[in-house]
């Protein structure tokens, strides 16, 4: 297969998305679009599933009022709840969604919003499991629905398959920060809304999760006509552990734009915009479980370049460090750059940061989440060809790009793509996800593998599946392409290690290939990759999910013959590896042979009998035992021998 060929193969991808398929459709060098639906679709947020795929909830106008729905998109592209996604919250009335959502640890997603059901606005939250259905009550919980106005719900895991979710009550001068907690089946955790700070004006609130099932809330609030940042935590009892809460910066300007994560020790890192230097800088601060600052007072100052640098973001990539994200001026236009944060307080990466992306135009609203090897995925809205695209980069732990100079185009559809978000998938890479404006605006997705490639596929149809000791994956080409030659590559599902499947036969039918991986033990998951392969160039056709095989029994089989003359096969099944005895016992109970005796590996499994003693002497016409012993189980069956 030509250059050329593996090119079509990408480019039919998006085709391939829409014919009728026995099993998934899958991963395409072009983007899914996760709703179909009427109306405009806005505001993405990404929440990895856990197995390589993503759940993405987002704002919904398909009924004319804001409603909220979400997709699941497995790990091989495909899109698990129907069509048209399903319903997070479509009571009547405005949900209005601000991209808060979290996983729940257990294959689905925790969502919180602004809601105007009642006329107010209150904050609501639901649940939705891995399977996609509402866990919680069909409109959501009503986290706050008093006499106040509520705004700017934040929700962060208490680690039980609960939240905590914070929000800011009433606006102005009269504002305070209330925190609740919901538990996995919905209902509250607390006596009753914690007043996390009530003075002081607080604004723009952030939350991060401590770790031990509370929470650390940080705000924003005014003061001699500036903005200091001021944090508490909440602990899994509703108690507020710092007092009466720490100031994160004091000696700084913070008007607007700040972000936090959790440091892994229980405590949290910050940054933000600071304009005490005339321009806007980003500085940053850590505070630990116990709220003490442990930089500077008036916080590190990650980058003071020329202009303005604002907007940060920033994630924990490893156990040592953190890495900021940020829209920078220095060069007149809107470029992203990236500094490593240790935890000791000292910056990684050069004097001022490193350009994860510096081209003509503009390039706003960065997000980065970690590769899970101390870097990060980065995606970034482009303005480089005049109407604003959704790129993407990978940086390694020391800053380095790993992808193409510039960035991969994620999406350069006409019209302005907008506001991507990221998901890891496990695997070094990221599903992303993004807002693209056609006659309405649209919610898209596609995954970039961690060495920035697009998972692409020409395959009307695949399947995989345990069959009698087997897993088969199965395939089928769309019609009218190109027979390429194929390698299949397998890694266990809690593995990121591929194995290159080589020696397997490919069988074909004329219609569809196969394969029948028999290298497997019982008990285990497995993920199936086929590549597309021609002069050294390689083409990712699909991904599977995982594959679950079946644990053996212990088990004991008849034999076969039976009765035998002069050989017979015994064949039995292990559930867990360990010490196995398998032996032949007369009738009187003596031991004539010992066909087994060692450590065996989980599955099924077979031995031959040639009808001898252990000493080699031939056994007497007869009934025999055998007997297969593992630990405490044990386990005989009867045979024949006739001479």
């Amino acid at each position: 297969m030509t250059s050329n060929s593996l090119a079509a193969l990408a480019a039919l991808a998006i085709a391939c998305l829409f014919v009728p398929a026995a099993a998934d459709a899958s991963w395409s060098s072009d983007e899914i679009e996760l709703c179909a639906e009427g109306g405009c679709q806005w505001y993405p947020s990404v929440v990895s599933d856990g197995l390589g795929g993503a759940i993405i909830v987002w704002q919904d106008y398909r009924a004319g009022n804001g409603d909220l729905y979400a997709q699941r998109v497995t790990s091989a592209g495909d899109p698990g709840w129907g069509a048209a996604g399903m319903a997070v919250c479509d009571d009547p009335g405005q949900q209005e969604f601000f991209r808060q959502t979290i996983s729940d640890g257990a294959g689905g997603v925790i969502v919180v919003w602004m809601d105007h059901r009642d006329g107010g606005t209150d904050v609501y939250a639901q649940r939705i499991d891995g399977a996609g259905n509402r866990a919680w009550a069909a409109g959501g919980v009503a986290v706050s629905n008093g006499a106040t106005d509520d705004f700017f719900p934040l929700v962060a895991a208490d680690g039980a398959g609960g939240a905590i979710v914070a929000w800011q009550v009433g606006q102005g001068d009269e504002s305070v920060v209330c925190a609740s907690r919901i538990l996995a089946d919905g209902t509250p955790g607390w006596a009753g809304d914690v007043v996390v700070r009530g003075g002081g004006a607080p604004r723009v609130p952030v939350m991060v999760p401590d770790g031990a099932g509370g929470a650390i809330v940080a705000w924003i609030e005014d003061g001699s006509g500036a903005g200091a940042i001021v944090a508490q935590r909440i602990d899994a009892d509703g108690a507020a552990r710092w007092g009466g809460g720490v100031a994160v910066c004091v000696e700084g300007d913070v008007r607007s734009s700040f972000d936090a994560c959790g440091d892994g020790l229980g405590g949290a890192v910050f940054v933000w915009h600071d304009l005490r230097g005339g321009d806007y800088d980003i500085y940053a601060q850590r505070i630990d479980a116990a709220g003490a600052i442990l930089w500077a007072s008036g916080g590190l100052a990650v980058c003071q370049a020329a202009n303005d640098q604002w907007f940060p973001r920033v994630v924990l990539t490893d156990p040592g460090g953190v890495v900021a994200l940020w829209t920078d001026l220095r060069d007149e236009g809107n470029d992203v750059y990236a500094q490593r944060i240790a935890l000791s307080g000292s910056t990684s990466w050069i004097a001022g940061g490193r350009a994860v992306i510096a081209a003509p135009g503009h390039q706003v609203n960065p997000r980065l989440v970690a590769d899970g090897v101390g870097g990060a995925c980065v995606a970034w809205q482009d303005g480089r060809s005049g109407e604003y695209d959704v790129y993407a980069q990978r940086i390694d732990a020391a800053g380095e790009p790993l992808w193409e100079t510039g960035g991969v185009a994620i999406c350069t559809d006409p019209g302005d793509q907008r506001l991507p978000e990221l998901g890891a998938d496990g695997a070094g890479g990221a599903i992303v996800a993004w807002e693209g404006e056609s006659i309405d605006a649209d919610v898209f997705c596609t995954r970039v593998t961690a060495d920035g490639d697009f998972v692409a596929t020409a395959v009307a149809a695949w399947s995989a599946s345990p069959s009698d000791g087997a897993i088969v994956v199965s395939w089928a080409l769309a019609p009218g392409g190109d027979h390429p030659d194929f390698l299949l590559l397998r890694r266990e599902a809690a593995s990121e290690i591929w194995i290159d499947l080589a020696a397997a036969a490919i069988d074909f039918d004329g219609e569809a290939y196969a394969v029948h991986d028999t290298d497997i033990v019982p008990g285990r998951s497995y993920v199936y990759r086929l590549d597309a392969i021609e002069d050294g160039e390689r083409v990712i056709l699909f991904e599977t999910g995982a594959v679950s095989v079946p644990a053996a029994p212990f088990a004991l089989r008849q034999n076969t013959p039976n009765p035998f003359n002069p050989v017979t096969t015994i064949r039995y099944s292990l559930a867990a590896s360990g010490f196995v005895r398998l032996a032949v016992y007369d009738a009187a109970g003596r031991r004539i042979a010992v066909l087994v005796d060692g450590v065996e590996r989980a599955g099924d499994h077979a031995v031959e009998w040639c009808g001898r003693d252990d000493r080699g002497g031939r056994a007497g016409s007869g009934v025999y035992f055998a007997v297969l012993s593992s630990g405490k189980s044990r386990l005989s069956m009867k045979m024949v021998l006739l001479r």
